[in-house]
């Protein structure tokens, strides 16, 4: 009976220290969204990681056929996949200063046709370009 007690008093006391090590260590951040390591977001937490503001969050990408370019304006309007629904869709790339251009100097080397990769970052229902890839042999 007592070694019954002392195997149980020693397997409350391991889970004790197993689980006050495997607690995770929440902070606050102020009115900040912080992404986790696993990719979920966060109101105003940090989890295990750095606080990954809106402005850092990593680009979301797209592939698409250029069907109109717009230098002056620094726009290009592409022709690509939704591909939740399957349909086709013609959105419009903000470009700015920081945008990388891979395969053309520039908007004004592009022309319709063009098969083109953009990561870009969604900033309030613009797409803003941070990357814009030009398919090699993309021009038509």
């Amino acid at each position: 009976m007592k070694i019954l007690l002392v195997l149980i008093a020693a397997l409350l006391i391991a889970s004790s220290v197993l689980a006050q090590e495997g607690e995770l260590d929440a902070q606050e951040v102020p009115e900040e969204k912080a992404l986790g390591q696993a990719g979920m977001v966060f109101e105003g937490r940090q989890f295990l990681g750095e606080v990954v503001t809106d402005a850092a969050r990593p680009s979301k990408w797209v592939w698409g056929t250029v069907e109109d370019i717009d230098p002056q304006g620094g726009a290009l309007v592409i022709r690509h996949l939704i591909y939740e629904t399957s349909e086709e869709a013609l959105k419009t790339v903000d470009v700015d200063d920081k945008t990388v251009f891979l395969g053309v100097a520039g908007l004004a080397e592009m022309e319709a046709g063009m098969n083109v990769t953009i990561d870009y970052k969604d900033k309030d229902g613009r797409w803003v370009a941070d990357v814009i890839e030009v398919e090699a042999g993309g021009t038509p």
